[in-house]
């Protein structure tokens, strides 16, 4: 169903204008894309998202989107503003409790286990008739 529209919308916004155009159409369709899977989910699983968690997901997408797009104007601060951006949304999602305390230790215990293996696996061969980690 997306791809459809993706498709249709690049051939009638990017001959006009171009870049924007382009931009426009993915938004489109990611939009249309997560309206459809949030229909899904809750015929499927009878499960929705709160219209408040909605609207604060949001506020905190457009207080990103002021940062992006004030800092950048000199393509030197694009990363800078980009790091930003991220950090000031996931800030503001945490004081809003929108990301919960536990979500933030089962993401961390997820990296530091990452490390871990990496570290053990990449350093250290599998001793003789023992295949893998």
């Amino acid at each position: 169903m997306v791809v459809p529209v993706d498709i249709l919308s690049n051939l009638l916004l990017i001959p006009r204008y171009h870049l924007l155009g382009a931009a426009c159409a993915t938004a489109l369709s990611c939009f249309i894309g997560m309206f459809a899977d949030m229909i899904y989910v809750y015929r499927k699983f009878h499960a929705n998202l709160p219209m408040i968690s909605i609207l604060k997901i949001g506020i905190a997408a457009l207080f990103a989107y002021l940062i992006v797009a004030t800092l950048s104007g000199n393509s030197f601060f694009l990363p800078l503003s980009y790091i930003c951006a991220l950090a000031l949304y996931l800030i503001f999602l945490l004081v809003q409790k929108e990301i919960k305390s536990e979500e933030v230790l089962l993401l961390k215990n997820i990296i530091f286990r990452m490390k871990v293996t990496e570290s053990c696996t990449s350093n250290k061969k599998p001793p003789r008739g023992v295949i893998g980690p």
